[in-house]
């Protein structure tokens, strides 16, 4: 089941919606995201209740208002499948520069998520990414766009990333080691053979057992939950030499 997130966006006072923000949520009615009650937002009045199917959290941002969290529950679902290449409007120049939560659940997503983002393009606030339920292949271009960058140093944002029932077949190296906050990943029932190789190093103690040093994700430090888990393969290996300590996580299923 899907919650739908519906929150106030307050008193509007005078300040008016991002017109790129506003042009992507225009650009997600015209794509059938909205249902049919939909009203034009216009730029002196930010009302989420003119949407159906869809929850938007909007923030303040000097004397505008910018989109920053957007869930859309079951928005499309049993519509003709929409296209990656097609979606990625959403995102052309500024639109959705301040957003943190995404979840496009159930819309009939179809295609390689590297034609989601125009060239360059950078989701450096985004934290919660949930995809589950369409068929979508190719989430590291995504992942990767996923990152803050000061002077030389590059850090991925992403804390929670749901891609549940995709045609994914791999999963990022990326992910595992470049996003030190990811708390829970969950990638069931996608066709995966196996996991990436570890780039890292961990010291493991084990009661009855000697310290030792084994391969390991450097990025989930912070680790709650990971699912790798598919109806396609039974038993999803990893490459090389594998520990649950890999994980550090307090529940996983492999």
């Amino acid at each position: 089941p899907f919650v739908l997130l519906l929150l106030s966006v307050g008193q509007t006072q005078g300040q008016v919606l991002n017109a790129d923000d506003k042009a992507a949520l225009d650009s997600l009615h015209a794509m059938e995201f909205m249902g049919s009650t939909y009203l034009a937002l216009t730029p002196n009045s930010p009302n989420t209740s003119a949407y159906a199917n869809v929850g938007i959290l909007l923030t303040l941002s000097g004397s505008e208002y910018r989109v920053r969290g957007l869930t859309l529950a079951n928005g499309r679902s049993g519509m003709p499948p929409l296209s990656t290449s097609r979606l990625s409007s959403i995102f052309q120049g500024n639109r959705f520069d301040s957003i943190d939560m995404i979840e496009f659940g159930n819309c009939e997503l179809v295609g390689d998520c590297a034609a989601l983002l125009p060239a360059g393009k950078r989701l450096s606030r985004l934290q919660d990414l949930h995809l589950p339920y369409n068929e979508l292949t190719n989430i590291e271009p995504l992942v990767n766009a996923c990152v803050q960058i000061v002077g030389n140093d590059t850090t991925g944002t992403l804390e929670v990333i749901s891609l549940t029932d995709n045609n994914f077949t791999s999963i990022p190296s990326s992910l595992l080691e470049k996003h030190p906050n990811l708390a829970s990943i969950d990638f069931g029932e996608n066709p995966i053979p196996q996991l990436p190789e570890p780039q890292g190093t961990c010291t493991v103690t084990l009661p009855s057992v000697s310290t030792f040093s084994c391969p390991c994700y450097a990025g989930l430090e912070k680790i709650q939950f990971i699912k790798f888990t598919n109806f396609a393969v039974s038993a999803v290996s990893p490459g090389g030499q594998f520990y649950p300590e890999h994980f550090l996580a307090k529940q996983w299923e492999m």
